[in-house]
């Protein structure tokens, strides 16, 4: 963008001739021809094509950010990175409690990631018309790359909430690593609700596949800056200390930022889930008094 953005260049371009003769479908003088692939109406460029170009944007935008600060910010988006997803960038495997907390912000960008690989996976098993095999092989996939993160979360919390006891008993119940009945139904009803909604969707499913894990990481974010935390000690306790000021306003724009190509469909889908968020933070609260990192997740 830079070298097209050149003035230099921007003034030869407006000097080229108007070619009047020029042959019906070629690219006319002065103007830039992307090559880029187009949907069926061609009146924009497919998914695929505008995915790859607003990543590229933003990829660069992340690197120029991260590598101010003396490298603070890149090893702030590399340990949530890693701690987030699968994608091990850094072989550094020490790392500080306030890294951690500076990387709340990145959240919403670990959703991208997963998104785009879910819409890839979208895109190369459409063409097979088998919908609900798709699915089950996105949500597969988003587990896979994510590391089951916030799933663990899911059936740990499944389990102390839904067990009945007090709330010393629960967040016991929390920390167990071994897995119980609520937390294995919940996991099951988890990836079949999961694969029917999307095998159902007669819609492209671009704009769900890249909010579902955008918006479901935005109120991760909401949950560890607004909600208190359950316990005096743990990973949680890092991220909701060490978080940055405005974590929650620059969750909220990363978060958002894909409505600018999928537009209000996005926006629905943001006012819903984060109002949905919300709701489950207050359930969680008024059940055992504070959110654990577990029920974040």
């Amino acid at each position: 963008l830079s070298k097209l953005c050149n003035p230099s260049k921007l003034s030869n371009l407006s000097n080229l001739p108007n070619d009047s003769n020029r042959t019906p479908g070629a690219p006319q003088a002065g103007h830039l021809d992307l090559d880029l692939d187009l949907d069926p109406k061609g009146q924009r460029p497919c998914p695929s094509t505008s995915i790859s170009i607003f990543y590229t944007i933003v990829s660069k935008s992340i690197h120029i950010y991260c590598t101010t600060n003396n490298g603070d910010g890149m090893n702030a988006f590399l340990v949530g990175l890693q701690f987030m997803t699968r994608i091990h960038i850094s072989n550094n495997t020490i790392w500080k409690d306030e890294e951690f907390g500076k990387s709340v912000v990145w959240f919403p960008v670990y959703g991208w990631i997963l998104g785009a690989f879910m819409c890839l996976i979208y895109t190369l098993l459409k063409p097979l018309n088998v919908p609900y095999l798709t699915a089950f092989l996105i949500v597969i996939g988003e587990l896979f790359l994510s590391g089951g993160t916030l799933a663990d979360g899911l059936m740990d919390s499944s389990d102390g909430l839904f067990s009945g006891r007090s709330r010393e008993r629960s967040l016991e119940i929390m920390k167990d690593s071994l897995i119980g009945s609520f937390g294995m139904l919940s996991i099951i009803i988890f990836i079949n609700l999961y694969t029917l909604s999307l095998g159902s969707t007669d819609a492209l499913l671009y704009p769900i596949l890249m909010a579902a894990p955008t918006l479901g990481r935005l109120n991760v974010v909401i949950s560890i800056c607004e909600y208190p935390y359950a316990r005096p000690y743990g990973m949680g306790k890092s991220f909701a200390t060490y978080r940055g000021k405005h974590a929650v306003a620059g969750a909220v724009v990363l978060s958002l930022l894909p409505a600018l190509y999928f537009g209000f469909t996005y926006l629905i889908l943001a006012g819903i889930s984060v109002l949905l968020g919300l709701y489950l933070n207050r359930w969680i609260v008024r059940k055992i008094g504070r959110a654990s990192c577990r029920e974040r997740g």
